[in-house]
């Protein structure tokens, strides 16, 4: 089936077309300003910290630069966060200091999206006796800042990247915690293989690295960093 948009008559096309120009060319037009409006909104609900911390008056003009340059005629709203982000990133629209914040609040909205889910079954449990895999909504960034104090303060210090894990639990909850190196060193080994058990991993792993791989599973297990292989789910 073709869709309406591959259906519609050529004339109405170049109506819609005109009518997208002349929004991104002049914000005093009623559709332009509807259009920067439901953009700035968009920004302000993807990225709250960044929006806060910019000021209405930068939202807003970004808002501006990001439809001027925008090449749909309809941009869906889940769509305008990550080209915002793209756009962004190659237009000098936001402080410099406020790139690496938007960029983890995007990957904080893609992990609450992600269509993977876990099931119920075994919640909470840490009897890391079958084979176990990493969380299949997880992501693993460097954060040059403390996310722990993003929510309560207009602005963050720069601080020594560190690497994060962002995830969401079985309640639909968005987490971040802090990784140590043997966090990320057996993370990749467990994720080489896509499942494995604790003693498999334990095998797998430098010898350095063998005292701590029991705890590690159970504690991953109990934050939900970790799940039991038999529990993901891609459907929600």
């Amino acid at each position: 089936m073709r869709s309406p948009d591959a259906a519609a008559p050529a004339r109405l096309r170049e109506e819609v077309a005109g009518l997208a120009g002349q929004a991104r060319r002049d914000p005093s037009d009623l559709y332009g300003q509807l259009l920067r409006e439901n953009v700035a909104g968009a920004i302000r609900s993807s990225f709250p910290a960044v929006a806060r911390m910019a000021g209405k008056a930068v939202v807003v003009r970004a808002a501006d630069a990001f439809v001027a340059a925008h090449p749909a005629s309809r941009p869906q709203f889940h769509q305008i966060a990550t080209e915002f982000v793209l756009f962004v990133q190659g237009q000098p629209v936001l402080p410099s200091a406020l790139m690496p914040i938007i960029e983890y609040e995007w990957v904080l909205l893609q992990v609450e999206i992600d269509p993977a889910a876990l099931s119920d079954d075994a919640a909470g449990s840490t009897d890391a006796a079958g084979p176990v895999t990493a969380n299949p909504t997880l992501r693993v960034v460097m954060l040059p800042f403390d996310p722990a104090l993003i929510d309560a303060n207009d602005s963050l210090k720069p601080a020594p990247p560190r690497p994060h894990g962002v995830y969401r639990t079985r309640e639909h909850h968005v987490l971040t915690r802090p990784l140590t190196v043997s966090d990320c060193l057996l993370l990749d080994r467990l994720e080489q293989e896509e499942a494995m058990t604790s003693r498999g991993l334990a095998e797998a792993v430098e010898p350095s690295l063998l005292p701590l791989v029991p705890d590690w599973i159970g504690q991953g297990l109990a934050k939900q960093l970790l799940v039991f292989a038999d529990q993901k789910d891609t459907s929600r």
